[in-house]
Protein backbone atom coordinates (compact mmCIF):
# COMPACT_ATOMS: atom_id res chain seq x y z
CA UNK A 1 0.00 0.00 0.00
CA UNK A 2 1.44 3.27 -0.69
CA UNK A 3 2.01 5.84 1.97
CA UNK A 4 1.85 9.71 0.48
CA UNK A 5 3.24 12.08 3.39
CA UNK A 6 3.88 15.73 3.09
CA UNK A 7 7.13 17.51 4.82
CA UNK A 8 7.40 17.51 8.31
CA UNK A 9 8.97 19.63 10.70
CA UNK A 10 9.80 22.76 12.33
CA UNK A 11 7.24 24.39 10.05
CA UNK A 12 4.29 23.60 9.01
CA UNK A 13 3.17 22.04 5.62
CA UNK A 14 1.39 24.93 4.82
CA UNK A 15 4.08 27.69 5.50
CA UNK A 16 6.65 25.19 3.27
CA UNK A 17 4.64 25.86 0.49
CA UNK A 18 3.85 29.34 0.82
CA UNK A 19 7.41 29.93 1.35
CA UNK A 20 8.96 27.88 -1.23
CA UNK A 21 6.00 30.06 -3.94
CA UNK A 22 7.47 33.12 -2.54
CA UNK A 23 10.70 32.35 -3.46
CA UNK A 24 9.55 31.13 -6.63
CA UNK A 25 7.77 34.66 -6.82
CA UNK A 26 10.82 36.45 -5.67
CA UNK A 27 12.67 34.92 -9.05
CA UNK A 28 10.26 35.73 -11.32
CA UNK A 29 9.66 39.66 -10.76
CA UNK A 30 13.74 39.99 -10.71
CA UNK A 31 14.24 37.49 -14.30
CA UNK A 32 14.92 38.95 -17.46
CA UNK A 33 11.43 39.40 -19.25
CA UNK A 34 10.46 35.82 -20.67
CA UNK A 35 13.20 33.38 -18.58
CA UNK A 36 9.89 32.22 -16.04
CA UNK A 37 8.83 29.96 -19.14
CA UNK A 38 5.33 28.19 -19.12
CA UNK A 39 7.91 24.97 -18.95
CA UNK A 40 8.33 25.83 -15.55
CA UNK A 41 4.41 26.56 -14.19
CA UNK A 42 3.26 23.20 -16.21
CA UNK A 43 5.89 21.65 -13.71
CA UNK A 44 4.45 23.25 -10.69
CA UNK A 45 1.07 22.59 -12.20
CA UNK A 46 1.89 18.67 -12.15
CA UNK A 47 3.71 18.57 -8.66
CA UNK A 48 1.02 21.14 -6.77
CA UNK A 49 -2.24 20.59 -8.65
CA UNK A 50 -2.27 16.85 -10.72
CA UNK A 51 -0.14 15.20 -8.39
CA UNK A 52 -1.14 16.89 -4.93
CA UNK A 53 -0.86 15.04 -1.92
CA UNK A 54 -3.42 17.66 -0.07
CA UNK A 55 -5.56 20.47 -0.55
CA UNK A 56 -3.16 22.89 0.95
CA UNK A 57 -0.46 22.83 -1.77
CA UNK A 58 -3.37 22.96 -4.50
CA UNK A 59 -5.17 25.83 -3.22
CA UNK A 60 -1.66 27.88 -2.30
CA UNK A 61 -0.86 27.14 -5.81
CA UNK A 62 -3.87 28.36 -7.56
CA UNK A 63 -4.00 31.46 -5.41
CA UNK A 64 -0.31 32.16 -6.38
CA UNK A 65 -1.02 32.39 -9.68
CA UNK A 66 -3.33 34.92 -9.28
CA UNK A 67 -0.99 37.33 -6.93
CA UNK A 68 -0.53 40.75 -7.72
CA UNK A 69 1.03 44.48 -6.77
CA UNK A 70 -1.05 47.29 -6.48
CA UNK A 71 0.71 50.29 -8.40
CA UNK A 72 1.37 53.96 -6.28
CA UNK A 73 -1.95 55.45 -7.44
CA UNK A 74 -3.82 52.00 -6.62
CA UNK A 75 -5.26 51.50 -10.36
CA UNK A 76 -2.72 49.06 -11.54
CA UNK A 77 -2.54 45.44 -10.95
CA UNK A 78 0.95 44.14 -11.70
CA UNK A 79 0.48 40.40 -11.53
CA UNK A 80 3.75 38.35 -10.67
CA UNK A 81 2.85 36.38 -14.63
CA UNK A 82 3.76 38.77 -17.54
CA UNK A 83 0.47 39.28 -19.71
CA UNK A 84 1.77 36.61 -21.93
CA UNK A 85 2.88 34.01 -19.82
CA UNK A 86 -0.85 34.47 -17.32
CA UNK A 87 -2.32 33.99 -20.89
CA UNK A 88 -0.05 30.77 -21.68
CA UNK A 89 -1.50 29.57 -17.75
CA UNK A 90 -4.74 29.48 -19.11
CA UNK A 91 -4.57 28.79 -22.78
CA UNK A 92 -1.83 25.80 -22.26
CA UNK A 93 -3.35 24.53 -18.98
CA UNK A 94 -6.61 25.41 -17.80
CA UNK A 95 -8.05 24.89 -21.19
CA UNK A 96 -5.63 22.04 -21.96
CA UNK A 97 -7.33 19.12 -22.01
CA UNK A 98 -4.08 16.74 -21.50
CA UNK A 99 -2.97 19.24 -18.41
CA UNK A 100 -6.65 18.85 -16.68
CA UNK A 101 -7.28 15.12 -17.55
CA UNK A 102 -9.93 16.32 -19.73
CA UNK A 103 -11.52 18.30 -17.00
CA UNK A 104 -12.12 15.68 -14.54
CA UNK A 105 -9.69 16.93 -12.38
CA UNK A 106 -11.61 20.59 -12.10
CA UNK A 107 -12.54 21.75 -8.85
CA UNK A 108 -14.49 24.90 -7.22
CA UNK A 109 -10.91 26.58 -6.58
CA UNK A 110 -9.16 25.43 -10.18
CA UNK A 111 -12.75 26.53 -11.70
CA UNK A 112 -12.61 29.75 -9.49
CA UNK A 113 -8.70 30.19 -10.96
CA UNK A 114 -9.84 29.87 -14.11
CA UNK A 115 -13.16 32.20 -13.98
CA UNK A 116 -10.68 35.43 -12.68
CA UNK A 117 -8.10 34.49 -15.13
CA UNK A 118 -10.91 34.55 -18.23
CA UNK A 119 -12.19 38.33 -16.98
CA UNK A 120 -8.46 39.38 -16.52
CA UNK A 121 -7.75 38.73 -20.07
CA UNK A 122 -10.79 39.04 -21.41
CA UNK A 123 -10.50 42.79 -20.08
CA UNK A 124 -7.22 43.67 -21.10
CA UNK A 125 -7.99 42.65 -24.32
CA UNK A 126 -11.03 44.38 -24.33
CA UNK A 127 -13.92 41.80 -25.26
CA UNK A 128 -15.26 42.06 -22.06
CA UNK A 129 -15.89 45.23 -20.09
CA UNK A 130 -15.80 45.02 -15.88
CA UNK A 131 -18.52 46.77 -14.16
CA UNK A 132 -19.53 46.67 -10.63
CA UNK A 133 -22.07 43.53 -10.50
CA UNK A 134 -20.03 41.46 -13.29
CA UNK A 135 -18.80 42.44 -16.80
CA UNK A 136 -20.65 43.19 -20.22
CA UNK A 137 -19.82 41.37 -23.41
CA UNK A 138 -17.80 43.31 -26.23
CA UNK A 139 -16.67 41.44 -28.46
CA UNK A 140 -17.96 37.87 -28.37
CA UNK A 141 -16.28 36.29 -31.14
CA UNK A 142 -13.09 37.18 -29.86
CA UNK A 143 -13.79 35.96 -26.23
CA UNK A 144 -10.97 33.81 -24.65
CA UNK A 145 -11.70 30.56 -23.40
CA UNK A 146 -15.31 30.66 -24.24
CA UNK A 147 -15.47 26.99 -25.90
CA UNK A 148 -13.51 25.18 -23.09
CA UNK A 149 -16.57 26.02 -21.09
CA UNK A 150 -19.21 23.52 -23.10
CA UNK A 151 -15.93 20.87 -22.90
CA UNK A 152 -15.84 21.41 -19.10
CA UNK A 153 -19.83 20.83 -18.86
CA UNK A 154 -19.80 17.97 -20.41
CA UNK A 155 -16.52 16.34 -18.74
CA UNK A 156 -16.06 17.69 -15.44
CA UNK A 157 -18.17 15.60 -12.46
CA UNK A 158 -17.80 17.98 -9.88
CA UNK A 159 -21.75 19.31 -9.23
CA UNK A 160 -20.30 22.54 -7.91
CA UNK A 161 -18.14 23.50 -11.12
CA UNK A 162 -21.02 22.38 -13.09
CA UNK A 163 -23.82 24.79 -11.43
CA UNK A 164 -20.93 27.57 -11.87
CA UNK A 165 -20.14 26.85 -15.59
CA UNK A 166 -23.83 27.02 -16.64
CA UNK A 167 -23.94 30.54 -14.33
CA UNK A 168 -21.08 31.99 -16.67
CA UNK A 169 -21.94 30.05 -19.60
CA UNK A 170 -25.52 31.94 -19.42
CA UNK A 171 -24.52 34.91 -17.89
CA UNK A 172 -21.65 35.27 -21.10
CA UNK A 173 -24.46 35.19 -23.47
CA UNK A 174 -26.92 37.06 -22.33
CA UNK A 175 -24.55 40.56 -21.85
CA UNK A 176 -23.46 40.32 -25.20
CA UNK A 177 -24.56 43.73 -27.20
CA UNK A 178 -28.15 43.93 -28.28
CA UNK A 179 -26.98 44.30 -32.05
CA UNK A 180 -25.80 40.65 -31.46
CA UNK A 181 -28.13 38.74 -29.71
CA UNK A 182 -29.23 37.11 -32.54
CA UNK A 183 -25.97 35.37 -34.17
CA UNK A 184 -25.03 35.18 -30.38
CA UNK A 185 -27.92 32.68 -29.56
CA UNK A 186 -28.19 31.21 -32.61
CA UNK A 187 -24.23 29.96 -31.49
CA UNK A 188 -25.68 28.99 -28.16
CA UNK A 189 -28.77 26.98 -29.65
CA UNK A 190 -26.32 24.72 -31.81
CA UNK A 191 -23.53 24.16 -29.32
CA UNK A 192 -26.42 23.39 -26.96
CA UNK A 193 -27.84 20.91 -29.18
CA UNK A 194 -24.64 19.53 -30.08
CA UNK A 195 -23.54 18.97 -26.15
CA UNK A 196 -27.41 17.70 -26.07
CA UNK A 197 -26.84 14.60 -28.56
CA UNK A 198 -23.20 14.14 -27.26
CA UNK A 199 -25.14 13.80 -23.55
CA UNK A 200 -27.67 11.76 -25.00
CA UNK A 201 -25.07 8.73 -26.12
CA UNK A 202 -22.95 9.23 -22.68
CA UNK A 203 -22.61 6.20 -20.32
CA UNK A 204 -23.44 9.27 -17.40
CA UNK A 205 -26.54 9.01 -16.39
CA UNK A 206 -26.54 12.53 -15.10
CA UNK A 207 -25.15 14.45 -18.15
CA UNK A 208 -28.22 15.00 -20.07
CA UNK A 209 -29.71 16.47 -17.26
CA UNK A 210 -27.17 18.82 -16.34
CA UNK A 211 -26.94 19.67 -20.23
CA UNK A 212 -30.63 20.22 -20.41
CA UNK A 213 -30.57 22.32 -16.83
CA UNK A 214 -28.65 24.98 -19.09
CA UNK A 215 -31.31 25.04 -21.79
CA UNK A 216 -33.39 25.30 -18.55
CA UNK A 217 -31.13 28.21 -17.04
CA UNK A 218 -30.50 30.19 -19.88
CA UNK A 219 -34.56 30.29 -20.95
CA UNK A 220 -35.59 30.99 -16.94
CA UNK A 221 -32.94 34.01 -17.25
CA UNK A 222 -34.11 35.33 -20.49
CA UNK A 223 -37.86 35.38 -19.93
CA UNK A 224 -38.17 34.70 -16.22
CA UNK A 225 -40.33 31.78 -16.18
CA UNK A 226 -39.22 27.97 -15.47
CA UNK A 227 -40.69 25.64 -18.48
CA UNK A 228 -38.44 22.63 -17.10
CA UNK A 229 -38.43 21.17 -13.86
CA UNK A 230 -35.52 18.89 -12.60
CA UNK A 231 -37.76 16.81 -11.15
CA UNK A 232 -41.07 16.05 -13.17
CA UNK A 233 -42.29 16.17 -16.47
CA UNK A 234 -41.66 18.99 -18.89
CA UNK A 235 -44.71 21.80 -17.70
CA UNK A 236 -45.35 23.18 -20.74
CA UNK A 237 -44.06 22.81 -25.07
CA UNK A 238 -41.30 25.22 -25.33
CA UNK A 239 -41.14 27.01 -28.64
CA UNK A 240 -37.78 28.83 -28.64
CA UNK A 241 -37.65 31.30 -31.32
CA UNK A 242 -34.63 34.16 -31.90
CA UNK A 243 -35.76 36.85 -34.19
CA UNK A 244 -34.88 39.86 -35.55
CA UNK A 245 -36.92 42.24 -37.44
CA UNK A 246 -35.58 40.34 -40.64
CA UNK A 247 -35.20 36.96 -39.43
CA UNK A 248 -35.81 34.11 -37.14
CA UNK A 249 -34.31 31.38 -36.11
CA UNK A 250 -36.44 28.43 -34.41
Amino acid sequence: MLILKVFVGRYSHSQNIENRLLFLENIALSLRKGDFSIEHIKNLWNVLVKKSVTEVERSAFLKWVLKYKTSSNGKIKNYIFSDALLKSFFNDILCESSQTENFKIFNPDIFSCYEKIFEILNEKEENIEVVKNGFKVLKFQNLIGYDVLWSILLNCPNDKVLRDVKNLIVNINLKVPADEKLIVWQIFIEKWVESFQISSKSSNPNLSGHVISLLNLFIVQLDGRKYLHKDGPVAETVNLVIADKKSKLE
